[in-house]
């Protein structure tokens, strides 16, 4: 892309591989009308810093309005659209030229005006990129499309198929790419990977057009360097957005988290191909510096990235400390439909792992998002990843596996009780839990919910809630109390059940117990509305176990949404 941005656009022809990526990381809205790709390929351009499934999956949605609207035809080409010229660029303008292309206009050249505006584009973007500007357009269409059927159309577009003589099928069972689109990095910071690193881009291109080697055995080593690279200099890489739709995890991060599979490659240009394979199953979340790595995890990851065993974590965010989850709303909203896919494609258990300081595993199985649980509920990126990276760093694995849901439920019941309770009739609302890691959970999620608030002007019905751990609410008075515990940990905890009595008594209005049993024994049914079940409670003055996730799938249940400020 550096070098493209050299070129004199009046006296050099335009290098075809960067017309390409022009292509794909040009934001839609700078680009003029009419620009399409024809004959149901792709139909429009990808964002910048989006990975390729983006743009395939967009021109789904739009496909019969931008044909009619464009006339396109059946021919394989981009119609291509300036103020001042329109230029029919056949096939060959789509691949990168490491192959035989089956066209006979492989040498066609395009006009000074598009390539003016290409490179003008070019330039744009790369200047975003270097300034760490986000891209915020998300996909406001849900897809019926299998996963596979979307890897096998993005092959089948890039000519990676062998149906173009390009590249054969076989060499792509592991989702290798292309090594020339590795120029996305720029010029500047090749130079510098190449020279740390000496990763050998151009022998494995030599390689591969030669015939000596398959993609697969070529870029082997480059595949291993760039892993090494993508974990030690994350901050380089300008991804902000990965969005996928059917059986593909939807989700946001900041710039300097980086998403691998388990070959080692960026999510940002190989998520359209690592679906080749099966659906992940799970994510681990490592909270570590971003200039560290948890070696023992990477290690055994990069030792052999193609081996089909290999599927230590499908794929792995890495998060820098102080990462805020409020912030990702900004660039997009994750809604449940996408999450809930994944676990019917998995048929598990979404599952995060997180490490803490001293790299020991803790486990954390979310079952609020089972799809057996969950009928018409909505779930924001905010709260899922807020409740994975508390409930994840620093509780002992026997006792982690049912906090996140616990701790959803007792802040929703809070919630809950200061927006529909006036201040007059319940002042405080006590959020309290058995241990420390709880509590950072519950008071993260309480905050979260305060922040978005105050932006819009609303503050003072969640002010009422408090949130303390078991070492902390002596001599405490509260109107309300909301004993978030799961069952397992309750039992390492026994020395804390005389005192959360005493304190529970001194409630007026009443108590809640959120924990893990499926069945509420004194109802012998599953209750309809938290509320009304908790003042049941209240006036029972019984202490009850509630299941997290049957709650969440009623309706009353409000599960967060910061993206648009306000509770479901």
């Amino acid at each position: 892309m550096a070098k493209c941005l050299q070129k004199d656009p009046t006296t050099e022809p335009l290098d075809k591989t960067l017309f390409m990526q022009s292509l794909l990381y040009t934001p839609i809205e700078e680009l003029p009308d009419g620009t399409h790709v024809v004959n149901g390929k792709i139909m429009t351009v990808a964002p910048r810093n989006t990975i390729a499934t983006n743009a395939f999956l967009r021109m789904e949605a739009h496909i019969k309005a931008v044909r009619e609207r464009a006339g396109l035809g059946e021919h394989l080409g981009i119609r291509f659209h300036t103020e001042k010229a329109e230029e029919d660029l056949t096939e060959s303008m789509l691949y990168p030229d490491y192959g035989p292309v089956n066209s006979a206009d492989a040498d066609e050249s395009v006009t000074d005006e598009t390539q003016n505006f290409i490179l003008m584009r070019l330039k744009a973007s790369h200047k975003r990129r270097t300034e760490g500007a986000q891209f915020k357009r998300v996909l406001d269409e849900r897809i019926e499309l299998d996963h596979k059927s979307i890897a096998a159309r993005v092959l089948q577009i890039l000519g990676c198929d062998g149906s173009k003589g390009i590249l054969r099928p076989q060499d792509f069972d592991t989702a290798d790419y292309p090594p020339e689109f590795l120029t996305i990095f720029g010029e500047e910071n090749l130079r510098y990977y190449k020279k740390v690193y000496a990763i050998p881009f151009s022998e494995a291109t030599e390689d591969i057009r030669a015939g000596r080697k398959t993609n697969k055995e070529a870029l082997k080593p480059v595949i291993k360097a760039l892993t090494i690279i993508l974990i030690q200099n994350s901050t380089h890489i300008g991804v902000t957005t990965s969005m996928a739709q059917s059986g593909i995890v939807t989700t946001y991060f900041p710039a300097n988290a980086v998403w691998t599979d388990e070959m080692g490659l960026a999510h940002s240009w190989s998520s359209a191909w690592q679906w080749s394979q099966q659906p992940f199953a799970d994510i681990r979340l490592w909270t570590g510096a971003a200039n560290q790595t948890p070696p023992q995890l990477f290690n055994q990851q990069i030792s052999n990235p193609f081996a089909p065993s290999a599927r230590i974590s499908p794929l792995l965010l890495k998060v820098s400390q102080g990462f805020h989850v409020h912030k990702l709303n900004r660039c997009a909203r994750a809604r449940a439909p996408e999450l809930l896919e994944v676990i019917r494609h998995a048929n598990k258990d979404f599952t995060i792992t997180g490490f803490d300081d001293r790299m020991a595993e803790a486990d954390a199985s979310v079952k609020l998002v089972r799809a057996s649980n969950v009928k018409n509920w909505k779930v924001s990126s905010a709260l899922v990843f807020l409740t994975v990276q508390k409930a994840t760093c620093s509780v002992d694995g026997q006792h982690s596996k049912y906090c996140i849901e616990t701790a959803v439920v007792a802040v929703n019941a809070a919630i809950k009780l200061a927006e529909d309770v006036p201040e007059e009739h319940l002042k405080d609302i006590l959020l309290l839990c058995s241990y420390k890691a709880m509590k950072e959970l519950l008071f993260d999620m309480v905050d979260r919910y305060k922040h978005e608030n105050r932006r819009h002007g609303r503050t003072g019905q969640l002010n009422r809630i408090i949130v303390r751990s078991g070492d902390e609410f002596q001599g405490l008075q509260a109107d309300y109390v909301i004993y978030a515990h799961c069952a397992e940990s309750w039992k390492s905890f026994t020395w804390l059940e005389p005192r959360v009595n005493v304190l529970l008594s001194r409630a007026e209005k009443g108590m809640t117990f959120v924990g893990d049993l499926l069945q509420i024994t004194k109802e012998g049914r599953e209750p309809n509305n938290l509320l009304s079940f908790a003042r049941h409670c209240a006036k029972e003055r019984m202490a009850v176990q509630i299941n997290g996730a049957a709650l969440l799938k009623q309706g009353p249940i409000r599960v967060q949404d910061v993206s648009k400020g306000h509770l479901r």
